[in-house]
């Protein structure tokens, strides 16, 4: 899936470099980072029904791989939470849009607020509508208002 991210940052004008974090996108949409790296099994102990993947080894048509246990997470990279019951789960394109969508959310990359029950919306729209969602219609999912005008891309 994978998800580029700058090297530079922009506040009050001025350019501030970047340094990489280990983010984890938890199942209700919560973005925790680490600074330095840390054994998956850091974050696997406080969230027993769950396993984690990384985006960059997620696929349309194919198996989340676990990050086993005992493996160090690599700074820069992004991490999915996911439930034990999704283990062995082929992942469809919607799934991949939804874990987009939140891991957009989460990040920061749309100005939608950022509550669980607003992720949770959002990424039910994008898997039950079977289709690809723009920041526009993300924003349309809350208010349908804003839905006006904008444009769906399909497949």
């Amino acid at each position: 899936m994978g998800i580029c991210t700058s090297q530079m940052t922009k506040r009050n004008g001025n350019f501030l470099s970047w340094r990489p974090t280990i983010m984890i996108i938890h199942l209700n949409g919560r973005l925790e980072e680490f600074n330095q790296p840390i054994i998956a099994c850091h974050v696997l102990s406080q969230h027993r029904n769950c396993f984690l993947a990384s985006s960059e080894s997620m696929y349309v048509d194919s198996i989340a791989p676990p990050i086993p246990y005992d493996e160090e997470l690599e700074l820069g990279q992004i991490y999915f939470l996911l439930p034990l019951s999704q283990a062995h789960k082929v992942l469809s394109l919607e799934d991949l849009c939804g874990l987009a969508i939140k891991a957009s959310i989460a990040l920061g990359f749309t100005n939608i607020k950022r509550s669980p029950s607003n992720v949770a919306k959002i990424v039910a729209q994008a898997r039950s509508s079977c289709r690809v969602l723009s920041g526009f219609d993300a924003i349309g999912a809350l208010n349908p208002q804003a839905r006006r005008g904008s444009r769906r891309v399909g497949f």
